[in-house]
């Protein structure tokens, strides 16, 4: 009975000194939430700039962790094999198991690469209100459309028939309608050229995308 009434005690007093020490905080501590970033900062030169580098992020995921690029290939065998999971290594063995659209890693190479093709689009649907110069406006619109033909040529040549969304996601929509794969072969060839005409022929930082290799996928 003794310790059960030592117990009590001391939870009171840990309560007690809580509620005195919270309501002390108050005069104190004053919040700045930090973590808010509204879509307006794509319109300043250096989020313009951020959300055009962030298209090409998806390319390591892409063609690393989340690959069907190289998988069952002669360029990869057993990819990683220690640090694969066993999806991959079946889906390099073209192990029957493992080939339907149920597998995980067939969803998430799905996923990543529309997720990336959402970036692209949203690059060139702000570009218009960008605070930068034309010059510089142009230039990202052109990796931009670079970087969707290529992930749509990834999605096309796995897939075939696939949706074919043009625009940035600003609502939620439950629906999708695949495209003919010939649809989706002329806007690559679209986003290409119009690439070609744009890009320069050096890139200006070392991974971005040149005319030469808007040419090569065309």
């Amino acid at each position: 009975m003794r310790h059960y009434k030592s117990n009590r005690y001391r939870i009171s007093a840990i309560l007690l000194m809580t509620c005195l020490l919270g309501g002390a905080c108050n005069d104190f501590i004053e919040e700045d939430t930090l973590g808010r970033q509204t879509t307006d900062y794509y319109a300043t030169a250096e989020g313009f700039d951020d959300l055009t580098n962030a298209a090409y992020s998806y390319l390591r995921d892409i063609h690393t962790q989340h690959s069907l690029v190289l998988t069952g290939t002669d360029i990869f065998t057993k990819v990683g094999s220690a640090e694969s999971s066993w999806i991959l290594n079946d889906l390099n063995d073209y192990a029957v198991i493992a080939l339907n659209a149920e597998s995980s890693e067939i969803e998430l190479f799905w996923s990543t690469l529309y997720k990336a093709i959402n970036l692209t689009n949203t690059v060139i649907d702000r570009a218009p209100l960008a605070n930068v110069e034309e010059s510089v406006r142009q230039r990202r619109v052109a990796e931009a459309r670079f970087l969707r033909a290529f992930y749509y040529f990834y999605l096309v040549q796995q897939f075939g028939n696939v949706p074919l969304e043009l625009s940035e996601t600003s609502n939620i929509d439950l629906s999708a309608s695949r495209q003919e794969a010939s649809l989706v072969y002329s806007q690559i060839i679209k986003d290409l050229k119009a690439a070609v005409n744009e890009l320069p022929a050096d890139a200006e930082n070392y991974g971005r995308a040149t005319s030469a290799a808007a040419q090569h996928l065309l």
